[in-house]
């Protein structure tokens, strides 16, 4: 499932004498629109359950083909690594101008897997960031 949110530039009559934000609007887009504006940024974050309560951690990733791949780290896992078919996660990212109260944002709700094949995690370590310091997984 995707969504997204654009925020278009809108001025005046709003929140005081200034204008104020302009109201989002929820535009549906198609899996490759949703992944050009992932592809755009690097950085986002990844919604999943741990121990039965909602988490957040920010995660970099890349857009490969029609996958989105990131990099998580601490704890908990993301994914556990014994949870056998992935987990549902939902990966968030956006791009906004709190100045100028533009931007977008996504979102894409799906099962994610741990990457495991030896020769796919050699190639994926090579495209998406790692954090300052070192340390992660795929």
């Amino acid at each position: 499932m995707v969504s997204a949110d654009v925020f278009p530039p809108r001025y005046g009559g709003r929140g005081g004498a200034g204008g104020g934000p302009a109201e989002g609007r929820l535009v549906p887009l198609g899996g490759p629109e949703v992944l050009g504006f992932l592809a755009m940024v690097r950085v986002g974050r990844v919604g999943f359950s741990d121990r039965g309560l909602p988490a957040i951690q920010v995660a970099f990733h890349v857009v490969d083909g029609a996958e989105v791949v990131f990099r998580c780290h601490g704890h908990p896992p993301v994914v556990p690594p014994d949870r056998a078919g992935g987990a549902v996660l939902v990966y968030e990212t956006d791009d906004i101008d709190t100045e100028a109260f533009t931007g977008w944002r996504v979102s894409v709700t799906g099962v994610a897997e741990v990457v495991r094949r030896p020769r796919q995690v050699a190639r994926l370590d090579e495209l998406v960031p790692r954090w300052p310091g070192g340390g992660g997984m795929l």
